[in-house]
């Protein structure tokens, strides 16, 4: 997935939305037939590298496109929706392994049948490609504006062409004044160029903190950690579902609180109502008596809907809507590139920390997560602007004009697309 992610601005840059979807279904498909019928350890390692790097670009370019194609008070909501996927996906995922491994126990069935299940959903993604027009964007990379056009005309209809004449003029007026900053090259690490560094950091550090903070924790650990903490086998199953139905409605209620509250807005009051929360489940942990860890159970369980609520959908939001547009896909590949090395990180720390044979940290784990989510709250507070409501020709012009973040949300900028500056 990381490779994926890292090569998609690449890919996306020199063929298009469209092209680069089949090129990812076509490695994922490459790979899901090959963990079928490999026969060894190292073939299905190689079968996992294949589909992971199909759904690498895939999860990226699922961030990229969002500012796009969605409406300007929809770019929230959506980036907030992806995270609903995310979290569903992992949650049938589950579901279909326990299942499938209960029914056949001692039959390869077990893991052929997940295996099967996953074309289902690359046949989705086929099928949503003959809808799918070209962004306007990368005909605008090649100097097509007729293209761009007929791409907007696609999105919105024929009949819409106030808004169609809108678009284009707005896309224009970015393209240009991208260039006009210095983003006419677009390799791999172009993102992190003086000129562009300020954009680039929003999505590499909010990508990155959803891992760090304990997203893999929230969403794969919490069940074991409950039986760690002394609770029954089977009460331990109840409150990880219960904990699975609370971050549901604390991702529900992110498609509200993204626009109306903001998305600065909403990033700093979880970060910081998260670390609060972490540092109380380290506090109730180290008391260690009976109603301490009813308390801690608590605390976990709204730690867990401020995640879903906060950096959890806001993250994907703010990410898609901060790099330049030329510069959108190769940041945000390179953003979800960094944030898979993290996941892959915390896919080894977090077990070791909480594990009774190795740190033993239990509880205490608390303390580590509640440090890092302060750390996120800071880079939230120092880098990250207020986005909502504005278009991304406004986010362009804002940037261009240096105006601190703390000050986007009551800065007043109307943007005229037929006096680019230039």
């Amino acid at each position: 997935m990381m490779l994926g992610a890292i090569f998609v601005g690449q890919i996306h840059g020199r063929i298009g939305l469209r092209a680069s979807l089949v090129v990812a279904c076509v490695f994922a498909i490459a790979g899901i037939i090959t963990e079928q019928v490999c026969k060894n350890a190292a073939q299905f390692l190689g079968a996992k590298c294949l589909a992971g790097f199909g759904y690498g670009i895939q999860t990226a370019l699922g961030i990229m496109t969002i500012p796009e194609y969605a409406p300007t008070r929809l770019r929230g909501p959506l980036g907030a929706c992806l995270n609903t996927f995310i979290l569903f996906g992992g949650w049938l995922a589950d579901g279909v392994l326990t299942g499938t491994g209960q029914v056949y126990p001692d039959s390869s069935r077990a893991y052929q049948i997940p295996f099967a299940l996953q074309y289902l959903f690359v046949a989705i993604l086929v099928i949503g490609l003959v809808f799918v027009p070209e962004s306007a964007s990368y005909h605008l990379r090649r100097d097509d504006v007729l293209g761009a056009k007929e791409a907007l005309t696609r999105l919105h209809g024929p009949q819409r062409t106030a808004r169609i004449e809108r678009e284009l003029e707005l896309a224009i007026f970015s393209y240009r004044l991208d260039a006009q900053n210095g983003a006419q090259s677009v390799g791999i690490l172009e993102p992190l160029k003086k000129s562009h560094w300020r954009r680039s950091i929003i999505p590499i550090g909010l990508l990155c903190f959803q891992q760090l903070v304990g997203g893999s924790f929230v969403t794969s650990y919490l069940t074991y950690f409950y039986e760690v903490a002394g609770t029954p086998d089977s009460l331990s199953l109840d409150l990880g579902m219960m904990s699975f139905s609370v971050q549901v409605v604390g991702n529900l209620v992110s498609w509200y609180a993204i626009d109306k509250l903001g998305r600065r807005y909403t990033l700093l009051v979880g970060l910081g109502s998260m670390t609060v929360a972490l540092l109380l489940i380290g506090i109730t942990w180290a008391v260690r008596t009976a109603a301490s860890l009813w308390c801690m159970v608590a605390f976990m369980t709204i730690w867990a809907f401020l995640y879903q609520l906060s950096i959890g959908a806001c993250g994907y939001s703010v990410s898609a809507e901060a790099p330049a547009a030329r510069l959108r896909s190769p940041t945000i590949g390179l953003a979800q590139a960094l944030a898979q090395v993290c996941a892959w990180a915390m896919g080894f720390a977090t077990p070791y920390m909480i594990n009774p044979d190795e740190a033993n940290l239990g509880g205490l784990v608390g303390f580590v997560f509640s440090g890092l989510s302060a750390l996120a709250f800071v880079f939230t507070f120092f880098f990250v602007p207020e986005t909502s409501g504005r278009t991304l020709a406004e986010i362009d012009e804002l940037w261009a004009e240096k105006i601190p973040v703390r000050r986007w949300k009551g800065y007043v900028k109307t943007v005229r697309p037929t006096e680019p500056r230039a």
